[in-house]
Protein backbone atom coordinates (compact mmCIF):
# COMPACT_ATOMS: atom_id res chain seq x y z
CA UNK A 1 0.00 0.00 0.00
CA UNK A 2 1.15 3.36 -0.72
CA UNK A 3 1.37 4.96 2.88
CA UNK A 4 3.29 1.77 4.46
CA UNK A 5 5.63 2.19 1.29
CA UNK A 6 5.87 5.91 2.50
CA UNK A 7 6.65 4.96 6.20
CA UNK A 8 9.40 2.69 4.92
CA UNK A 9 11.26 5.45 2.78
CA UNK A 10 11.24 7.73 5.81
CA UNK A 11 12.45 4.85 7.84
CA UNK A 12 15.09 4.01 5.32
CA UNK A 13 15.99 7.77 5.00
CA UNK A 14 16.74 8.13 9.03
CA UNK A 15 19.46 4.96 8.98
CA UNK A 16 20.87 6.22 5.48
CA UNK A 17 24.25 7.83 6.58
CA UNK A 18 24.28 9.56 3.54
CA UNK A 19 21.90 11.82 1.26
CA UNK A 20 21.14 9.71 -2.12
CA UNK A 21 22.62 11.78 -4.76
CA UNK A 22 19.99 11.05 -7.14
CA UNK A 23 15.82 10.28 -6.35
CA UNK A 24 14.93 6.99 -6.87
CA UNK A 25 12.27 6.17 -9.78
CA UNK A 26 9.05 6.23 -8.33
CA UNK A 27 7.69 2.98 -7.29
CA UNK A 28 5.02 1.65 -9.82
CA UNK A 29 1.24 2.36 -8.86
CA UNK A 30 0.09 -1.01 -7.63
CA UNK A 31 -3.54 -1.97 -7.02
CA UNK A 32 -4.66 -0.75 -3.78
CA UNK A 33 -6.10 -3.77 -2.04
CA UNK A 34 -10.03 -4.04 -0.07
CA UNK A 35 -8.77 -3.17 3.18
CA UNK A 36 -11.05 -5.56 5.42
CA UNK A 37 -12.87 -4.14 8.11
CA UNK A 38 -11.81 -7.06 11.17
CA UNK A 39 -9.62 -5.34 13.31
CA UNK A 40 -6.95 -8.36 13.24
CA UNK A 41 -6.76 -7.43 9.26
CA UNK A 42 -5.42 -3.92 10.54
CA UNK A 43 -2.89 -5.80 13.21
CA UNK A 44 -1.96 -8.21 10.36
CA UNK A 45 -1.35 -5.55 7.99
CA UNK A 46 0.66 -3.31 10.41
CA UNK A 47 2.60 -6.37 12.11
CA UNK A 48 6.49 -5.52 11.35
CA UNK A 49 6.30 -1.82 10.91
CA UNK A 50 8.42 0.67 12.74
CA UNK A 51 6.82 3.87 13.71
CA UNK A 52 9.45 6.83 14.45
CA UNK A 53 8.74 7.94 18.39
CA UNK A 54 7.87 11.71 18.71
CA UNK A 55 10.52 14.16 19.54
CA UNK A 56 10.56 17.38 21.61
CA UNK A 57 9.82 20.23 19.57
CA UNK A 58 13.07 22.62 20.01
CA UNK A 59 11.75 26.00 19.77
CA UNK A 60 14.49 27.92 17.21
CA UNK A 61 16.99 30.60 18.55
CA UNK A 62 16.18 34.54 18.11
CA UNK A 63 18.44 35.71 15.60
CA UNK A 64 19.76 38.43 17.83
CA UNK A 65 19.06 40.20 21.42
CA UNK A 66 16.65 42.77 20.04
CA UNK A 67 14.32 40.44 19.29
CA UNK A 68 14.63 38.45 22.72
CA UNK A 69 13.93 41.97 24.64
CA UNK A 70 11.28 42.51 22.36
CA UNK A 71 10.10 39.22 22.82
CA UNK A 72 10.37 40.06 26.51
CA UNK A 73 8.20 43.32 26.48
CA UNK A 74 5.35 41.78 24.89
CA UNK A 75 4.65 40.03 27.88
CA UNK A 76 2.86 42.94 29.43
CA UNK A 77 -0.41 44.28 28.12
CA UNK A 78 -0.50 48.02 27.86
CA UNK A 79 -3.43 48.42 30.84
CA UNK A 80 -0.48 45.95 32.84
CA UNK A 81 2.05 49.03 32.37
CA UNK A 82 -0.24 51.79 33.07
CA UNK A 83 -1.19 50.05 36.11
CA UNK A 84 2.50 49.59 36.75
CA UNK A 85 3.32 53.41 36.24
CA UNK A 86 0.91 54.57 38.68
CA UNK A 87 1.83 51.97 41.34
CA UNK A 88 5.27 53.36 41.02
CA UNK A 89 4.33 56.75 41.37
CA UNK A 90 2.39 56.47 44.31
CA UNK A 91 5.00 54.95 45.85
CA UNK A 92 7.52 57.36 45.09
CA UNK A 93 4.83 60.03 46.35
CA UNK A 94 4.49 58.17 49.84
CA UNK A 95 7.81 58.29 50.25
CA UNK A 96 8.26 62.12 49.10
CA UNK A 97 5.34 63.10 51.29
CA UNK A 98 6.43 60.65 54.35
CA UNK A 99 10.41 62.50 54.25
CA UNK A 100 8.43 66.30 54.12
CA UNK A 101 6.34 65.23 57.36
CA UNK A 102 9.70 64.24 58.99
CA UNK A 103 11.79 66.76 58.04
CA UNK A 104 8.72 69.24 58.99
CA UNK A 105 8.84 68.05 62.39
CA UNK A 106 11.79 68.21 63.30
CA UNK A 107 11.92 72.02 62.10
CA UNK A 108 8.70 72.85 63.96
CA UNK A 109 10.19 71.33 67.14
CA UNK A 110 13.06 73.97 66.94
CA UNK A 111 11.07 76.87 66.94
CA UNK A 112 9.77 78.95 69.69
CA UNK A 113 6.30 78.90 69.27
CA UNK A 114 4.35 82.26 70.56
CA UNK A 115 1.38 81.64 72.38
CA UNK A 116 -1.49 82.95 71.76
CA UNK A 117 -4.50 84.25 73.90
CA UNK A 118 -8.10 82.89 73.50
CA UNK A 119 -10.17 85.92 72.87
CA UNK A 120 -13.54 84.24 72.76
CA UNK A 121 -14.70 85.64 76.08
CA UNK A 122 -12.97 88.81 75.47
CA UNK A 123 -15.35 89.81 72.61
CA UNK A 124 -18.47 91.61 73.59
CA UNK A 125 -20.69 92.16 70.60
CA UNK A 126 -21.88 88.83 68.44
CA UNK A 127 -19.69 89.38 65.55
CA UNK A 128 -16.70 89.33 67.10
CA UNK A 129 -17.60 86.41 68.99
CA UNK A 130 -18.38 84.73 65.77
CA UNK A 131 -15.20 85.62 64.56
CA UNK A 132 -13.36 84.84 67.79
CA UNK A 133 -14.95 81.24 68.05
CA UNK A 134 -13.06 80.55 64.41
CA UNK A 135 -9.91 80.67 66.46
CA UNK A 136 -8.30 78.37 68.62
CA UNK A 137 -5.91 78.70 71.08
CA UNK A 138 -2.57 77.49 69.89
CA UNK A 139 -0.16 75.07 71.89
CA UNK A 140 2.49 77.25 74.30
CA UNK A 141 5.43 75.44 74.76
CA UNK A 142 7.54 75.85 78.08
CA UNK A 143 9.47 78.74 79.30
CA UNK A 144 12.75 76.65 79.28
CA UNK A 145 12.56 75.99 75.23
CA UNK A 146 14.83 77.08 73.67
CA UNK A 147 15.39 77.79 69.94
CA UNK A 148 17.74 75.04 68.69
CA UNK A 149 20.52 75.56 66.46
CA UNK A 150 20.25 79.37 66.15
CA UNK A 151 22.05 81.09 69.07
CA UNK A 152 22.20 84.10 67.50
CA UNK A 153 18.52 84.58 67.03
CA UNK A 154 17.35 87.15 69.37
CA UNK A 155 14.21 86.09 71.14
CA UNK A 156 11.29 88.33 70.21
CA UNK A 157 8.45 89.77 72.98
CA UNK A 158 5.55 87.30 72.72
CA UNK A 159 2.64 89.22 71.20
CA UNK A 160 -0.82 87.90 71.67
CA UNK A 161 -2.96 87.06 68.82
CA UNK A 162 -5.65 88.38 67.41
CA UNK A 163 -9.19 86.93 66.92
CA UNK A 164 -8.63 87.03 63.33
CA UNK A 165 -5.47 86.60 61.19
CA UNK A 166 -4.28 89.81 59.18
CA UNK A 167 -1.34 91.06 57.26
CA UNK A 168 0.45 92.47 59.88
CA UNK A 169 0.98 89.82 62.44
CA UNK A 170 3.93 88.37 61.18
CA UNK A 171 5.75 91.94 61.04
CA UNK A 172 4.72 92.28 64.75
CA UNK A 173 5.77 88.83 65.94
CA UNK A 174 9.08 90.12 64.56
CA UNK A 175 8.90 94.27 65.33
CA UNK A 176 6.64 94.26 68.69
CA UNK A 177 7.93 97.41 69.14
CA UNK A 178 6.49 99.10 65.92
CA UNK A 179 3.38 101.59 66.83
CA UNK A 180 2.47 102.09 63.11
CA UNK A 181 1.89 98.06 62.56
CA UNK A 182 -0.50 97.82 66.10
CA UNK A 183 -2.36 101.05 65.00
CA UNK A 184 -2.50 99.50 61.02
CA UNK A 185 -3.87 96.13 62.76
CA UNK A 186 -6.02 98.03 64.87
CA UNK A 187 -7.61 99.73 61.91
CA UNK A 188 -8.49 96.31 60.63
CA UNK A 189 -9.44 94.82 64.18
CA UNK A 190 -12.12 97.45 63.99
CA UNK A 191 -13.74 96.89 60.83
CA UNK A 192 -14.01 93.54 61.26
CA UNK A 193 -15.96 94.54 64.40
CA UNK A 194 -13.51 93.25 66.98
CA UNK A 195 -13.50 95.77 69.26
CA UNK A 196 -12.04 94.48 72.06
CA UNK A 197 -8.85 93.20 70.23
CA UNK A 198 -8.17 96.48 68.73
CA UNK A 199 -8.77 98.55 71.72
CA UNK A 200 -5.58 96.52 73.18
CA UNK A 201 -3.73 97.08 69.68
CA UNK A 202 -4.58 101.02 69.97
CA UNK A 203 -3.53 101.07 73.59
CA UNK A 204 -0.27 99.47 72.77
CA UNK A 205 0.37 102.30 70.00
CA UNK A 206 -0.13 104.83 72.41
CA UNK A 207 2.42 103.06 75.16
CA UNK A 208 5.12 102.93 72.27
CA UNK A 209 4.30 106.85 71.99
CA UNK A 210 2.14 106.80 68.67
CA UNK A 211 0.15 110.59 69.36
CA UNK A 212 -2.77 111.56 68.47
CA UNK A 213 -3.38 108.43 66.03
CA UNK A 214 -3.39 106.15 68.82
CA UNK A 215 -5.94 108.28 70.89
CA UNK A 216 -8.12 108.43 67.89
CA UNK A 217 -8.10 104.81 67.60
CA UNK A 218 -8.65 104.45 71.37
CA UNK A 219 -11.75 106.53 71.03
CA UNK A 220 -13.36 104.89 68.08
CA UNK A 221 -12.70 101.04 69.87
CA UNK A 222 -14.32 102.75 73.29
CA UNK A 223 -17.28 103.97 71.19
CA UNK A 224 -17.67 100.93 69.33
CA UNK A 225 -17.80 99.48 73.02
CA UNK A 226 -20.09 102.09 74.10
CA UNK A 227 -17.73 103.38 76.79
CA UNK A 228 -18.86 106.74 75.67
CA UNK A 229 -16.82 108.78 78.71
CA UNK A 230 -13.56 106.92 77.66
CA UNK A 231 -14.36 107.46 73.98
CA UNK A 232 -15.16 111.26 74.48
CA UNK A 233 -12.00 111.38 76.37
CA UNK A 234 -9.81 109.91 74.14
CA UNK A 235 -11.07 111.81 71.13
CA UNK A 236 -10.45 115.39 73.42
CA UNK A 237 -6.77 114.09 74.13
CA UNK A 238 -6.32 113.48 69.82
CA UNK A 239 -7.72 116.89 69.09
CA UNK A 240 -5.61 118.30 72.05
CA UNK A 241 -2.30 117.15 70.34
CA UNK A 242 -3.33 117.85 67.05
CA UNK A 243 -6.52 120.08 66.59
CA UNK A 244 -6.66 119.28 63.06
CA UNK A 245 -7.63 116.13 63.37
CA UNK A 246 -11.10 116.18 61.43
CA UNK A 247 -11.79 112.32 62.26
CA UNK A 248 -11.77 113.01 66.13
CA UNK A 249 -14.17 115.92 65.60
CA UNK A 250 -16.36 113.93 63.87
CA UNK A 251 -15.95 110.95 66.22
CA UNK A 252 -16.99 113.26 69.26
CA UNK A 253 -20.06 114.55 67.05
CA UNK A 254 -21.65 110.64 66.75
CA UNK A 255 -21.79 111.08 70.27
CA UNK A 256 -22.91 113.82 71.13
CA UNK A 257 -25.86 112.50 68.03
CA UNK A 258 -26.84 109.24 69.55
CA UNK A 259 -26.85 111.09 73.11
CA UNK A 260 -30.15 113.38 71.27
CA UNK A 261 -27.54 116.62 71.46
CA UNK A 262 -27.97 117.39 68.29
CA UNK A 263 -26.46 121.14 68.30
CA UNK A 264 -23.57 119.79 69.94
CA UNK A 265 -22.90 117.27 67.05
CA UNK A 266 -23.42 119.77 64.51
CA UNK A 267 -20.63 121.90 65.75
CA UNK A 268 -18.34 118.91 66.06
CA UNK A 269 -19.39 117.67 62.32
CA UNK A 270 -19.11 121.19 61.20
CA UNK A 271 -15.87 121.41 62.75
CA UNK A 272 -14.71 118.14 60.80
CA UNK A 273 -15.90 119.56 57.55
CA UNK A 274 -14.11 123.23 58.01
CA UNK A 275 -10.75 121.15 58.29
CA UNK A 276 -11.94 118.50 55.40
CA UNK A 277 -14.12 119.85 52.97
CA UNK A 278 -13.70 116.89 50.57
CA UNK A 279 -15.35 114.13 53.23
CA UNK A 280 -18.35 113.95 52.04
CA UNK A 281 -19.43 111.95 55.62
CA UNK A 282 -18.83 114.92 57.35
CA UNK A 283 -20.76 117.29 55.56
CA UNK A 284 -23.73 114.10 54.97
CA UNK A 285 -23.98 113.81 59.18
CA UNK A 286 -23.92 117.57 59.84
CA UNK A 287 -26.74 118.02 57.21
CA UNK A 288 -28.72 115.03 59.23
CA UNK A 289 -27.97 116.64 62.59
CA UNK A 290 -28.90 120.02 61.74
CA UNK A 291 -32.30 118.73 60.25
CA UNK A 292 -32.96 117.01 63.75
CA UNK A 293 -33.01 120.66 65.35
CA UNK A 294 -34.45 121.79 62.57
CA UNK A 295 -32.16 123.75 60.66
CA UNK A 296 -33.25 123.73 57.25
CA UNK A 297 -30.74 126.01 55.40
CA UNK A 298 -27.95 124.42 56.80
CA UNK A 299 -29.36 120.77 56.52
CA UNK A 300 -29.79 121.99 52.84
CA UNK A 301 -26.80 123.45 52.11
CA UNK A 302 -24.70 120.60 54.08
CA UNK A 303 -26.57 117.79 52.16
CA UNK A 304 -25.97 119.71 48.72
CA UNK A 305 -21.95 119.48 49.35
CA UNK A 306 -22.27 116.09 50.08
CA UNK A 307 -23.52 115.18 47.21
CA UNK A 308 -20.87 117.62 45.42
CA UNK A 309 -18.14 115.43 47.00
CA UNK A 310 -19.64 112.26 46.57
CA UNK A 311 -22.37 111.41 44.63
CA UNK A 312 -21.66 107.80 44.89
CA UNK A 313 -22.09 107.61 48.75
CA UNK A 314 -25.11 105.99 50.43
CA UNK A 315 -25.27 108.11 53.02
CA UNK A 316 -25.30 111.43 51.41
CA UNK A 317 -29.41 110.75 49.97
CA UNK A 318 -29.61 109.44 53.34
CA UNK A 319 -28.87 113.34 54.45
CA UNK A 320 -30.91 114.53 51.61
CA UNK A 321 -33.78 112.62 52.52
CA UNK A 322 -33.52 113.94 55.96
CA UNK A 323 -33.12 117.42 54.78
CA UNK A 324 -36.33 117.47 52.32
CA UNK A 325 -38.36 116.39 55.36
CA UNK A 326 -37.08 119.39 57.56
CA UNK A 327 -40.60 121.93 58.32
CA UNK A 328 -40.25 125.33 56.71
CA UNK A 329 -41.43 128.20 59.45
CA UNK A 330 -42.78 130.27 56.75
CA UNK A 331 -44.25 127.22 54.21
CA UNK A 332 -45.88 124.09 56.06
CA UNK A 333 -45.94 122.19 52.81
CA UNK A 334 -41.88 122.89 52.55
CA UNK A 335 -41.46 119.15 53.89
CA UNK A 336 -40.80 117.09 50.07
CA UNK A 337 -41.77 113.66 51.68
CA UNK A 338 -41.76 111.43 48.27
CA UNK A 339 -38.68 113.54 47.31
CA UNK A 340 -37.15 112.12 51.25
CA UNK A 341 -38.56 108.44 50.35
CA UNK A 342 -36.88 108.45 46.83
CA UNK A 343 -33.65 109.92 47.81
CA UNK A 344 -33.98 106.70 50.62
CA UNK A 345 -34.39 104.47 47.72
CA UNK A 346 -31.87 105.37 45.51
CA UNK A 347 -29.76 105.29 48.66
CA UNK A 348 -30.89 101.76 49.07
CA UNK A 349 -29.67 100.85 45.70
CA UNK A 350 -26.31 102.33 46.29
CA UNK A 351 -26.14 100.24 49.86
CA UNK A 352 -27.94 97.57 49.89
CA UNK A 353 -26.04 96.19 52.74
CA UNK A 354 -25.38 99.57 54.45
CA UNK A 355 -26.53 99.79 58.20
CA UNK A 356 -27.04 102.53 57.99
CA UNK A 357 -29.23 103.48 54.71
CA UNK A 358 -31.35 100.13 55.81
CA UNK A 359 -31.98 101.45 59.42
CA UNK A 360 -32.70 105.28 57.82
CA UNK A 361 -35.17 103.89 55.49
CA UNK A 362 -36.80 101.73 58.49
CA UNK A 363 -37.05 104.72 60.17
CA UNK A 364 -38.33 106.65 57.49
CA UNK A 365 -41.39 103.82 57.43
CA UNK A 366 -42.07 104.05 60.94
CA UNK A 367 -42.31 108.04 60.95
CA UNK A 368 -43.57 108.77 57.51
CA UNK A 369 -45.03 105.70 56.29
CA UNK A 370 -47.17 103.26 58.48
CA UNK A 371 -48.94 101.69 55.89
CA UNK A 372 -44.93 99.72 55.37
CA UNK A 373 -43.97 98.82 58.72
CA UNK A 374 -43.91 95.17 57.10
CA UNK A 375 -40.95 96.51 54.83
CA UNK A 376 -39.52 98.63 57.55
CA UNK A 377 -39.27 95.39 59.90
CA UNK A 378 -37.22 93.68 57.20
CA UNK A 379 -35.15 96.44 57.06
CA UNK A 380 -34.77 96.88 60.67
CA UNK A 381 -33.83 92.80 60.46
CA UNK A 382 -31.56 93.36 57.61
CA UNK A 383 -29.82 96.28 59.53
CA UNK A 384 -29.37 94.36 62.75
CA UNK A 385 -27.78 91.70 60.32
CA UNK A 386 -25.02 94.69 58.89
CA UNK A 387 -24.51 95.97 62.07
CA UNK A 388 -20.52 96.20 62.85
CA UNK A 389 -20.69 97.13 66.77
CA UNK A 390 -22.94 97.22 69.75
CA UNK A 391 -23.73 100.97 69.01
CA UNK A 392 -25.30 100.08 65.46
CA UNK A 393 -27.21 96.87 67.17
CA UNK A 394 -28.82 98.82 69.82
CA UNK A 395 -29.57 101.80 67.15
CA UNK A 396 -31.04 98.38 64.56
CA UNK A 397 -32.88 96.99 68.08
CA UNK A 398 -34.48 100.10 69.20
CA UNK A 399 -35.82 100.86 65.31
CA UNK A 400 -37.17 97.29 65.21
CA UNK A 401 -38.46 98.14 68.81
CA UNK A 402 -40.55 100.85 67.36
CA UNK A 403 -41.88 99.17 64.44
CA UNK A 404 -43.20 96.51 66.69
CA UNK A 405 -44.95 99.03 69.02
CA UNK A 406 -47.04 100.14 65.61
CA UNK A 407 -47.91 96.78 64.82
CA UNK A 408 -49.12 96.50 68.61
CA UNK A 409 -46.90 93.57 69.70
CA UNK A 410 -45.93 94.56 72.76
CA UNK A 411 -43.58 91.47 73.67
CA UNK A 412 -41.38 91.57 71.05
CA UNK A 413 -41.15 95.18 71.24
CA UNK A 414 -39.83 94.85 74.90
CA UNK A 415 -37.40 91.84 73.71
CA UNK A 416 -36.08 94.43 71.26
CA UNK A 417 -35.94 97.19 73.16
CA UNK A 418 -34.58 95.30 76.52
CA UNK A 419 -31.57 93.67 74.23
CA UNK A 420 -30.97 97.30 72.93
CA UNK A 421 -30.90 98.55 76.68
CA UNK A 422 -28.39 96.10 77.78
CA UNK A 423 -26.03 97.26 74.79
CA UNK A 424 -26.28 100.54 75.39
CA UNK A 425 -26.33 100.85 79.25
CA UNK A 426 -23.02 101.54 80.82
CA UNK A 427 -22.76 101.67 84.36
CA UNK A 428 -26.51 102.49 85.06
CA UNK A 429 -26.70 105.22 82.21
CA UNK A 430 -28.22 104.51 78.43
CA UNK A 431 -26.60 106.17 76.52
CA UNK A 432 -29.02 106.05 73.30
CA UNK A 433 -31.70 108.60 73.29
CA UNK A 434 -35.02 107.38 73.65
CA UNK A 435 -34.53 103.76 74.19
CA UNK A 436 -35.81 104.03 78.28
CA UNK A 437 -39.08 105.97 76.60
CA UNK A 438 -39.82 103.12 74.22
CA UNK A 439 -39.15 100.73 76.59
CA UNK A 440 -41.58 102.51 79.12
CA UNK A 441 -44.21 102.24 76.34
CA UNK A 442 -44.07 98.72 76.45
CA UNK A 443 -46.11 98.42 79.68
CA UNK A 444 -48.71 100.67 78.95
Amino acid sequence: MEFLDDLRERREAKTSPHPQPEASPPAPARPVPEIPDAPEAWDELLEGVDFDEPTEVIEPPAANGKSRARSRRRRFSTGQVIVLAVMGIAVLAFWAVLILFITGAFHTSSIDLEPTLDVASAVNSESDLAVAEATSTAPALSETTTVANDPLTPTATPVPAGPIATIYDEQIRKDPDNATLYLQRGSVYLDAGASDAALSDFERARDLQAGGAAYLGIGHATYALFRWQDAEAAFGQAIALDPEMAEAHYGLGLIHYYRGDYRKAGRSFDMAAEINPDHAEYEAWLAIAAAHFNDRPEALGAATRAISASADLPLVYVAKSWAARVPDRDNADARDVDGAQGDLLHALDLGPNDFLTLNAVAEFYVAERPERLAEAEQLAAYALNWAKNAVERAVALQTLGRVYLLQERSADAQRALEEAMALASVDGDVALTGLEEDLARTQQ
